[in-house]
């Protein structure tokens, strides 16, 4: 009878034993699920963060590049301007210098 008592008290031990390893196992479990979802949380800011950078990135070279673009056409229609009154320029002076011939040999 003693052995029986004794068998009932260690299955009922090993159950209480079970039960609270059980719970710090779900408790364990719970804290586990509450750290991923922050670091699922955090991975998500990051994440965001960094789609924001690439988009501010691609707006800024688009405006650098509008700016180079619209620098560059500034700078070739000034250079054309240049290059046109060079040339006139040049050429009023070679019909200038070309009648003062006709008239030296006309004289």
């Amino acid at each position: 009878m003693l052995v029986g008592w004794f068998a009932v008290g260690l299955l009922a031990g090993a159950v209480v034993a079970w039960l609270i390893g059980n719970a710090r196992l779900a408790s364990e479990r719970g804290i586990a699920q509450e750290r991923i979802a922050a670091r699922e949380r955090e991975l998500q800011a990051l994440v965001s963060a960094a789609e924001e950078s690439l988009r501010q990135r691609k707006e800024d070279e688009q405006t650098l590049k509008d700016s180079f673009a619209a620098l560059a056409a500034s700078a070739l229609d000034a250079n054309s301007r240049r290059l046109t009154d060079m040339a006139k320029t040049e050429l009023t002076n070679q019909q200038k210098e070309a009648a003062n011939k006709l008239t030296e040999k006309e004289t």
